[in-house]
């Protein structure tokens, strides 16, 4: 028979292994949060080494309502999305894609009297989204209408528009979602190449 000292030691015992129980789940169920490769050094980005006797800085990244919040996006029909439950992305995407962008036009230190022009990007992020298409495969997917300026004029002055889209396929044995990011960083650098070649026709006041 168990003594009264027992049985006020069974609660006990009971109410710790329900407390690891919760410490342990929570543990197993924090999301793993991913971000672009923002390595590039400056002047050695794809933006930057396609530019011709100008620069181009990121301004503004505007995103469409669906890439507001950090859940990596994964679109699986014409007309139905869904998001990754345990995996975000560490900064809102507007973010990270000027943080990348950025980077990959970033002119490698000089003074300041050898700094050619300046054009100004604007850009509205219509898609950065992981894509499973109806036969299995799985794609990288961006879509961003890029904005250029000169410096003086407004915001809403363009002298270059261009939409500018990126769509790649991802091995379907990789692991998801990071083959998808590393398909969206290298996505964004061709953008960049893109912008730049652009930016390289564009008349300077």
């Amino acid at each position: 028979m168990m003594t009264n000292g027992g049985q006020r030691l069974l609660p006990l015992a009971l109410l710790l292994l329900l407390s690891l129980g919760v410490v342990a789940c929570a543990t197993l169920s924090r999301p793993l949060y991913f971000t672009l490769d923002m390595s590039t050094p400056p002047g050695e980005g794809a933006g930057y080494t396609a530019l011709e006797q100008r620069q181009v800085s990121v301004d503004t990244i505007r995103v469409t309502d669906k890439l507001v919040r950090r859940d990596i996006l994964i679109r699986i029909g014409e007309t139905e999305v869904e998001f990754y439950q345990d995996t975000k992305w560490v900064a809102r995407p507007s973010d990270l894609v000027a943080e990348k962008l950025a980077a990959e036009f970033m002119p490698p230190p000089k003074s300041a009297g050898d700094a050619p022009p300046v054009l100004l990007l604007h850009g509205d992020l219509l898609a950065f989204e992981q894509v499973d298409a109806a036969d299995g495969s799985v794609y990288a997917h961006i879509r961003l209408k890029a904005r250029l300026r000169t410096k003086g004029r407004g915001r809403h002055e363009a002298v270059h528009e261009r939409l500018h889209e990126f769509r790649e396929p991802v091995a379907a044995d990789s692991p998801m979602p990071k083959a998808v990011v590393e398909k969206l960083s290298h996505g964004l650098e061709v953008i960049a190449a893109e912008i730049a070649r652009d930016a390289n026709h564009i008349p300077l006041d």
